[in-house]
C-alpha cells in the first residue's frame, strides 16, 4: 500500500510503501536513489465531556477513551499512533489543546469523541483555532 504524505521540509508530495502492521515512522521512500526515513508522527485523541456529572463519571470517561485508544493502536489500521490527552471539560482546555496540536510538529491530526453530553459552545472557539487534518 502507498500512503501519501506531503514532505513540509522538501515542498513537495511523496509516496510511502507501508506494510500493514508496520510501524510508519519505520519505513522509508526511494528518493532518486536516496533512501529517506519518515518521522514518527502521532495523532491526538481528545475526549470531550463535562465535570457536571462527578469525578467518578470523568474517571470513566477516561477509561472508556483509553481503551479506545488502545483497540485503535491495535488493529494495525493505522499509519501512525493515537496517543490519548487528558479529558477536555472546559472551553479552555479545548483552545490550549488544539493550539497544542498546531504548534506539535510532530501531531499528524486530532481525533475527537463526545463521551457524554458536552455543549457544543465550548467547543466552536478551540476547534475554529484548529489546523490539523
Amino acid at each position: 500500500m502507498y500512503v501519501q504524505v506531503y514532505n513540509k521540509d522538501m515542498g513537495n508530495k511523496n509516496y510511502i510503501m507501508y506494510n500493514k502492521g508496520s510501524n510508519m515512522g519505520e519505513c522509508c521512500r526511494n528518493n532518486g536513489g536516496r533512501i529517506m526515513e519518515t518521522k514518527n508522527y502521532k495523532f491526538w485523541f481528545c475526549t470531550g465531556s463535562q465535570d457536571l456529572y462527578g469525578d467518578e463519571c470523568l474517571r470513566k470517561v477516561a477509561e472508556h477513551s483509553a481503551k479506545i485508544v488502545e483497540g485503535l493502536n491495535a488493529s494495525g489500521r493505522l499509519p501512525y499512533e493515537v496517543v490519548l490527552k487528558p479529558t477536555l471539560i472546559s472551553q479552555a482546555s479545548i483552545r490550549q489543546t488544539m493550539n497544542d496540536a498546531n504548534n506539535d510538529p510532530m501531531c499528524a491530526g486530532v481525533i475527537t469523541w463526545m463521551h457524554t453530553f458536552s455543549p457544543a459552545k465550548m467547543w466552536i472557539l478551540g476547534l475554529k483555532e484548529d489546523k490539523k487534518p
